[in-house]
């Protein structure tokens, strides 16, 4: 598609080609993302309120066809209504209003910008990042001024990605600002809204806290567990090492009283056959004739002898 073509989209216009930024603090941003620019036409109204009119605001309608992430809010594809808070005729807070101005979906903040060559067109330009869109800037037309959009820092790492460029139709309108009761509901309503954001976002962060401090108690309980099981491994290792310790002793002395009772036995032996050895030659001697015994037989046979020769002798 060449620069400068049209593509209907949502019953609006898309003009591919970026938008007039003439500011030189924007030259190195070209160089990491493309802007795509909202454009549309301008309406002026008055509101009638009954009451002294005040300096006139900035109020500018366009239809999205993306959805647009602003302060970590979708916005879905849709009409809105994007309006200067009402106050001090410089002030860069923006209410960004749906539902034909019925629903206020967030207020931001935003920083001045200047375009040396004034605007034909009012514009809200785009970041296309990835697949997301964010708001850039809002310009003007027939004014030299616009508002700035600042972008989260997590979202300036990823602007090196290329994008593409597109205009999208919207209308401006500038309102009075009064100090009627409506405008005065419209501020507390967005200074409520803003209150219970940073509430809520304190709740958030305050829950992320503590259940950051649950899971580092949790995490150092079961440090304290496994260190204490540790501890009672150690311990019973060495209630074990003692208990083996004392088994092995006490086998030893089963051993050694063993031992003692087997020499004891054998040394109870060796006696006895020494007393048994020693008692055996009196024995042999008791049972053996003296040699003065065996000459008194061999006497007394001779003379037996000599008797039985003489009765012989005599008889015949």
């Amino acid at each position: 598609m060449r620069h400068g073509d049209w593509l209907h989209v949502s019953g609006f216009r898309l003009a591919c080609g970026r938008p007039r930024i003439n500011s030189k603090r924007f030259e190195k941003e070209t160089n990491m993302s493309k802007p795509i620019a909202v454009s549309g036409a301008l309406v002026a109204i008055f509101l009638a309120t009954g009451v002294a009119q005040g300096p006139m605001h900035d109020k500018v309608n366009v239809n999205l066809p993306y959805p647009v992430t602003i302060r970590g809010i979708v916005l879905e594809p849709g009409a809105y209504e994007i309006r200067q808070m009402t106050g001090p005729t410089n002030n860069r807070v923006l209410h960004i209003f749906r539902d034909g101005g019925m629903k206020l979906e967030t207020t931001v903040m935003t920083i001045p910008t200047l375009d040396n060559k004034t605007p034909e067109d009012t514009k809200v330009v785009l970041h296309h990042i990835g697949k997301d869109y964010y708001f850039d800037k809002i310009w003007i037309q027939g004014k030299d001024y616009g508002y700035e959009f600042v972008l989260p820092d997590e979202v300036k790492s990823r602007m090196k990605e290329l994008s593409e460029s597109y205009s999208v139709a919207a209308t401006y309108e500038s309102t009075s600002a009064t100090t009627s009761v409506t405008a005065q509901a419209e501020q507390k309503e967005a200074e409520d809204k803003a209150a219970a954001e940073r509430a809520e976002q304190e709740r958030l962060a305050q829950a992320e806290r503590d259940k950051q401090a649950e899971a580092d108690r949790l995490a150092q309980a079961e440090r304290d567990r496994l260190a204490q099981a540790e501890r009672d491994r150690l311990a019973q290792e060495e209630r074990d090492r003692l208990a083996q310790a004392e088994r092995d002793r006490l086998a030893q002395e089963e051993r050694d009283r063993v031992a003692q009772a087997e020499r004891d036995r054998l040394a109870q032996e060796e006696r006895d056959r020494l007393a048994a050895a020693a008692a055996k030659p009196s024995t042999e001697e008791a049972a053996t004739m003296p040699d003065t015994a065996d000459n008194w037989l061999i006497t007394l046979a001779g003379g037996l002898a000599l008797l039985s020769l003489g009765l012989l002798l005599r008889r015949a």
